[in-house]
């Protein structure tokens, strides 16, 4: 008798842990920001005018005028804050809608990312905010920027009007997933490569239509759980015979979730040592059949435990 309940035991325990440990399972959601003037972060900055903000201009310039000396750069910055700061980035776009251009030359657009805290009311093209200068005038490089481009786009010398779509590279998602998890976010900057007679014209947030305004869209997912069971069952049979040994049976599972790099995938380690990998993808027939396992390998280690002590008792 003492037997069978021991063995019952160990088959309970490790089908409730069978039954307990579920896949972790994700939510995908979608951030769209597509801001007005009251809520956007944007503007202008102008070589040939250093000094002045164009924080309320309906324009975003980017590139030099054909028939001018005036390099333009822009400032963009969306709040990131509604996303969860556990999401995983999986991908992105800002697009933008381009109104006119003055160029001779195709080039290509960019987006880098600001090191600077700019402020949309005060940013000229001398400096980031007031009293603060940009380490080179412009904002790019050095201390200002990265150099290494989040997004780009090529444009032609007769580039029609309407949206233009610039697709975040793995640096741009890394530097979008940074921000979310927690890293300053102080938006991009946008510039041509060449600056040189290739000055195209977008819609800002401050634009009174509001599907021509600035918008980014991340998709992203979220853990949904995080499971951590433990389970612990001490059976215990005492007879009053002091020449029958007492048997204590005391298995304890405890599952602890690794830290791991790979979304979604969790890993379980067992008091005993034994490693279990739980993905997505698993299905729960799958994971019962792994606790059935379990069962019995407890079960065999129970009984040549009896079997041992009835043998010396």
């Amino acid at each position: 008798m003492k037997l069978l309940r021991v063995i019952a035991a160990a088959v309970i325990l490790a089908a409730s842990l069978s039954l307990a440990v579920t896949p972790q399972q994700v939510r995908a959601d979608t951030y769209t920001s597509q801001p007005d003037g009251t809520a956007g972060l944007d503007t202008l900055m102008q070589s040939d005018n250093p000094t002045t903000n164009y924080g309320t201009n309906t324009i975003l310039n980017i590139g030099e005028h054909n028939a001018a000396t005036s390099t333009n750069r822009s400032l963009l910055k969306f709040d990131l804050s509604s996303i969860p700061n556990n999401a995983i980035i999986n991908s992105a776009t800002l697009s933008l809608w381009q109104s006119a251009e003055d160029s001779n030359d195709a080039e290509t657009l960019r987006v880098y990312r600001s090191l600077r805290a700019w402020v949309e009311s005060q940013a000229t093209w001398n400096v980031f905010s007031t009293g603060n200068n940009w380490g080179s005038a412009g904002g790019y490089g050095g201390s200002d920027s990265d150099t290494a481009q989040l997004a780009s786009r090529e444009f032609s010398a007769t580039e029609a009007n309407g949206e233009k779509q610039f697709v975040f590279e793995a640096s741009g998602l890394a530097a979008l997933q940074s921000f979310v998890n927690g890293s300053a976010n102080n938006g991009f900057l946008l510039k041509a490569d060449n600056e040189l007679n290739d000055l195209y014209h977008f819609r800002s947030s401050d634009w009174t239509t509001a599907a021509e305004r600035p918008k980014l869209v991340i998709d992203y997912t979220v853990p949904t759980d995080t499971p951590t069971p433990t389970a612990t069952d001490t059976p215990t049979d005492t007879p009053t015979a002091s020449n029958t040994p007492t048997d204590t049976a005391t298995p304890t599972a405890t599952f602890t979730p690794s830290n791991t790099p790979t979304p979604g995938v969790y890993t379980y380690l067992l008091s005993s040592g034994q490693t279990f990998i739980i993905e997505p993808e698993i299905r729960f027939g799958e994971i019962v059949q792994g606790g059935m396992l379990v069962a019995l390998l407890l079960v065999f280690l129970v009984y040549v435990i009896y079997r041992v002590i009835e043998k010396w008792a």
